[in-house]
């Protein structure tokens, strides 16, 4: 008969107690998480408040009767002042403690039991008129194996490794019952091992066999383990994959299994603990199984053994599996694949952009040459006519006026006194046809300068200075230094008709009666500057009026490779300044077509 646990007529308070009762160490209760999932079940569901406490009462120890009489007692005395709302036996044998020495008041308190499928029939044998709810979770034993077979189908040998406590030899008695099932498979019990001795036959097994961890709350030898650092050290020492039972051993080196977790079947107990007090349950059995196993590897395990992932089945959790690097950056990768592609169009549209622009430019140039040599042809022909005209006014009409002169002044001799007024009209009749055969003359000097061609540069442009100065009454001061006597005909040409051109400027436009041209050859090239002081203009305003002599003279002088700069503002003078390679003067210069110079006397 019990010794009236828990008996005490303390009024009930608003808080709810709630005693819970484990047969196991404090390590192995905490380790497998029943107690907080309990506790989150229980505050999460109670509308009043709930006041938890723990009982550990370590039966696999205090395993005679008498200890356990002497435990009882110590826990009336310990909660005698306080009313139980609820009881929470885990495992068969706590349930069994409080049938025999609980108070009859204590027989009367509902209470939760939290077993395995394996104990179940055990409840059933026990009379618990005041139960309401028994909560099932299981620990298969035959699933796991399957499993493990599933995974590597030609093993032969399944070690079940397990401590040599009452509660390891449980376990042990369970699975081996359950283990008549294989019976192609040789299935050994290691309860009998001191750990070291254990690890050190796990270094040894062969390729063909596999590891099944049980539990371990005491070796052979005695000495305790907690669940974790036992099934660590199992883990780390056997050379053969190592698979288990509970959920709270995935992480510590078991390849996986089925698996209970005892955090999800502690929160179930917890829910119905709740429900009981709200009084939403009755009083009579409810049996509620917890659903918490289901078959977890963990990842590492699996590469760490090369085990094949396509060999899981279905419903399979995978635990700790590394994030492939798409699976962490696959964002990214695809941010800077698509930066990347837009980049490469880019640079495609760039190319060919490139390409047309490269054609294009290949076409403009090829136009540009085309008009260069469209324009050297234009120039070569006005140099033509130039010196067609020229050989024209000088054979036919300055002559035929020289004729007519001669015919004037014969008339004039052969008339016998004549009249004063008459001989007068003569006179300026001579004047006249000596005035136009002086400008025909000098037409044909303008138009073509026969003078560069029998004297040189040098001497023409002197030439050429002095008459402009006798025809406008601009006073021009020529210097030169050429370093030979004899000037390219081609490059002189176009300096003869740079100054030609600027001068007619600076007569028209310039209001000066000053200007200067410069003349010099070096080595490598002939410089030529003409300078005014005069009124000056925009360069760029006189191009807008597509002026001809700036034109034709920047034409002449670019189709010699040659440079010319043109320097001007309003009331500061003008500077005209010409350079021409000396390397031009050769056949390759288009100026080189031009027409020769004629040896006949202009």
């Amino acid at each position: 008969m019990g010794v009236g646990l828990f008996h005490s007529d303390v009024l009930r308070a608003d808080t709810r107690n709630v005693l819970v009762l484990s047969p196991f160490e404090p390590e192995w209760f905490n380790a497998g998480g029943l107690d907080s999932g309990l506790r989150s079940g229980l505050q999460s569901h109670s509308s009043p408040p709930v006041r938890i406490f723990n009982e550990y009462l370590d039966l696999l120890r205090f395993s005679q009767p008498d200890q356990q009489r002497q435990l009882a007692e110590y826990l009336r005395l310990k909660y005698a002042d306080r009313h139980l709302d609820l009881l929470v036996c885990i495992a068969s044998p706590t349930l069994s403690f409080v049938k025999q020495f609980g108070s009859p008041a204590l027989q009367e308190t509902p209470r939760i039991v939290i077993v395995t499928e394996s104990e179940e029939h055990l409840i059933h044998q026990t009379e618990t008129p005041a139960s309401a709810a028994t909560v099932v979770f299981d620990i298969n034993f035959p699933k796991t194996l399957s499993f493990a077979l599933r995974l590597q189908p030609k093993i032969q040998r399944v070690v079940i490794v397990g401590g040599a406590s009452a509660y390891d030899r449980f376990w042990s008695e369970q699975f081996r019952r359950e283990a008549s099932k294989f019976q192609n498979l040789k299935i050994e019990f290691w309860n009998s091992y001191p750990m070291p001795l254990l690890l050190d036959e796990l270094k040894r097994l062969p390729d063909d066999t596999i590891v099944l961890y049980q539990t371990m709350v005491r070796d052979a030898a005695g000495q305790s383990f907690l669940e974790n650092s036992a099934v660590e050290q199992i883990c780390r020492a056997a050379n053969v994959p190592v698979y288990g039972f509970r959920r709270s051993y995935l992480g510590m080196g078991i390849v996986g299994g089925d698996l209970a977790d005892l955090q999800i079947t502690g929160l179930a107990a917890g829910e119905i603990g709740a429900k009981i007090l709200k009084g939403e349950v009755q009083r009579g059995t409810l049996i509620r199984r917890a659903g918490t196993n289901r078959m977890e590897v963990d990842w590492r395990q699996m590469q760490r053994w090369h085990l094949p992932m396509k060999a899981l089945p279905a419903n399979t959790s995978v635990q700790f599996r590394t994030p492939s690097t798409w699976e962490l950056y696959g964002w990214k990768i695809a941010a800077i694949a698509f930066m990347c592609g837009v980049e490469a169009l880019l640079i495609l549209g760039l190319l060919v952009h490139r390409s047309r622009h490269n054609r294009s430019e290949a076409a403009l140039q090829e136009r540009s040459l085309e008009l260069r040599d469209l324009a050297g042809q234009l120039i070569t022909a006005q140099e033509e006519e130039r010196q067609r005209i020229a050989r024209e006014l000088h054979d036919a009409y300055c002559q035929q006026i020289a004729v007519l002169a001669l015919y004037i002044s014969k008339i004039e001799r052969s008339l016998p006194d004549v009249p004063p007024s008459v001989s007068e009209q003569f006179t300026e009749l001579e004047n006249r046809i000596m005035t136009l055969s002086n400008e025909l003359r000098h037409l044909s000097h303008e138009l073509y300068p026969a003078l560069l061609k029998h004297a040189g540069l040098t001497p023409a442009l002197k030439a050429y200075c002095r008459e402009f100065t006798t025809l406008t009454g601009i006073q021009v001061s020529l210097s030169t230094e050429l370093r030979s006597q004899v000037t390219p005909p081609p490059i002189a040409l176009c300096l003869y008709r740079v100054v030609q051109e600027s001068l007619n400027n600076v007569a028209k436009y310039a209001r000066t009666d000053h200007a200067h041209v410069h003349l010099c050859e070096s080595s490598r090239e002939y410089c030529l500057i003409i300078k005014d002081e005069g009124v000056g203009f925009d360069p760029a305003v006189a191009r807008q009026k597509h002026g001809i002599g700036l034109s034709s003279m920047e034409e002449r002088v670019r189709l010699l490779n040659g440079k010319i700069l043109i320097q001007s503002q309003p009331n500061a003078g003008t500077t005209v300044q010409v350079s021409i390679p000396a390397s031009e003067a050769g056949d390759n210069s288009i100026m080189s077509k031009l027409p020769q110079f004629s040896t006949e006397q202009v």
